[in-house]
């Protein structure tokens, strides 16, 4: 008697470690599918992320080129609808574009108001020759993401040059003798420091070797 009751208590827990050993296996089994799960949406966030980082690098990229349009004409890029400059002498000026970088306005007037004696483009539509009448001509010479040189009045010139990013840092004016003071050419170098940029990596303000300030207030279209 005592045996089979013996026998009964066996065979009753190994019925009861297989039940828990079941169980056990189908937690386990849970808990693997629950991992791999959130490892799955883990590895999906992942790649959302790096896709919207991505995508936000090349918008910036875009946002910060230098040289689209005429904007390199004034050491401009991104989409900017206007801006108004005030010179070390507290001078203001103001110029507007379109949406594609094209100059548009100069304090109010149209470039054809400007250069009212006619104007002549590169096959990129930016402007080589300005004339204010039949004797004086501005020509500017263009790179890929700036201008080069302006030049008018036979020898006054102004050569322009950048940083590796494309930025302004040094102006060499040159002014022709029939124009100056004296009978040979006058150059002025000017280098810059930029003291504050905005988002796209415009200077608002800047100063040159001599410590003159210069401001400029920059509007942009929106964006979408």
């Amino acid at each position: 008697m005592k045996i089979r009751n013996a026998i009964v208590i066996v065979s009753s827990a190994a019925i009861l470690l297989m039940g828990v050993t079941a169980c056990s296996d189908k937690k386990k089994a849970r808990l693997d599918d629950e991992t791999e799960s959130e490892l799955l949406e883990q590895k999906q966030q992942q790649k959302e992320e790096q896709a919207a980082t991505e995508a936000e690098a090349d918008k910036q990229e875009k946002k910060y080129e230098a040289g689209v349009g005429e904007l390199g004409l004034f050491d401009l890029r991104g989409p900017v609808k206007k801006f108004v400059k005030q010179d070390a002498f507290g001078r203001k000026y103001t110029c507007t574009f379109d949406e594609k970088g094209f100059w548009k306005t100069e304090d109010g007037q149209s470039l054809k108001e400007v250069f009212y004696a006619g104007i002549t483009r590169d096959k990129k539509g930016r402007i080589t020759e300005g004339n204010t009448d039949n004797y004086f001509t501005q020509f500017y010479e263009w790179k890929s993401n700036g201008l080069i040189k302006a030049s008018w009045g036979g020898g006054s010139s102004s050569e322009y040059f950048y940083d590796e990013e494309g930025n302004l840092v040094k102006l060499v004016v040159t002014i022709d003798p029939d124009m100056g003071s004296d009978d040979n050419p006058e150059a002025f170098t000017y280098i810059y420091t930029t003291i504050l940029k905005d988002k796209y990596g415009n200077w608002t303000k800047r100063k040159d070797q001599k410590g003159k300030i210069e401001e400029r207030t920059i509007e942009y279209y929106t964006e979408n």
